[in-house]
């Protein structure tokens, strides 16, 4: 359901290639930000992961 840009489970732009997503499969917990179609960055219980564009590493600040 979009209510003014917003969908129930996501905020997304025009073309949908940037976007942050709160539940991708059912009860999994997991917000995900995602810029130009690319996954930059999840949030989890265990913590925040950056992935670097550049390297294709991974930047873990959590428990």
């Amino acid at each position: 359901m979009k209510i003014f840009g917003f969908y129930r489970d996501n905020i997304k732009d025009v073309d949908a290639d940037t976007k942050v997503q709160t539940e991708k499969i059912t009860d999994e917990d997991i917000i995900r930000f995602i810029t130009a179609g690319v996954l930059r960055l999840t949030i989890d219980a265990t913590g925040i992961a950056i992935t670097n564009l550049t390297t294709g590493s991974v930047l873990f600040a959590g428990a």
